[in-house]
């Protein structure tokens, strides 16, 4: 009796330890383009790396969605290094137009890039897209200024954008800890039950 209320033990830290979906999404947006940093301008390729949950998701009418706030948005440009946006930001699409758009809650999005039909039908923020790629881009021009741990950041997009994400949750390493610790409990019930060691043995 004693081993299988052991056993039960066991299994209930794995429960407990078992990662929760964090609904964790990453969204990925390439491009070439120039602009400026603190100042100091570049040109050249750079990425955008936006994480979110898709429990934030929103809908602001019947043919737009948007996850806001986005977790973090940091810009990579190769030569001048990465930078996280300091203001909050957040990720939409109009499926009337056929368009995402980057934007700062409450303000002007930063760009908008279009996309076709059955490319943005088969989007959702709960499931892993793309990549797709869209040179045809609007409001590039409003990237200006924009605050970072850098400094101000001014970008303009040109040529084609590719865009994707990737849907996912990391659990916790303390999520991790108790599961490998459930799994040790029942390893060592189940191996003196085998060899007929009884669990009431261990000190």
């Amino acid at each position: 009796m004693k081993a299988y209320l052991a056993a039960a033990a066991a299994l209930s830290l794995c429960a407990l330890g078992a990662p929760a979906s964090a609904d964790v999404v990453t969204y990925q947006i390439s491009a070439s383009g120039t602009g400026s940093l603190a100042g100091t301008p570049f040109s050249g390729p750079f990425t955008i790396l936006l994480t979110g949950d898709n429990a934030n998701v929103s809908s602001c009418d019947v043919s737009c969605e948007f996850l806001s706030p986005l977790t973090s948005t940091v810009v990579t440009i190769p030569g001048v290094g990465s930078v996280t946006l300091t203001g909050a930001t957040d990720l939409g699409i109009s499926r009337f137009n056929d368009a995402f758009f980057l934007g700062q809650p409450g303000t002007s999005d930063l760009f908008d890039f279009f996309v076709t039909d059955a490319q943005q039908a088969a989007f959702t923020f709960q499931s892993s897209y793309g990549p797709v790629s869209s040179s045809s881009l609007f409001a590039v021009g409003q990237f200006k200024n924009i605050a970072s741990t850098g400094g101000l950041l001014t970008l303009t997009p040109s040529g084609t954008i590719t865009f994707q994400s990737v849907v996912g949750g990391v659990p916790e390493p303390g999520s991790w800890a108790m599961m490998l610790l459930g799994f040790a409990g029942m390893g060592l019930v189940f191996r003196r039950k085998a060899t007929g060691t009884p669990a009431s043995a261990a000190v």
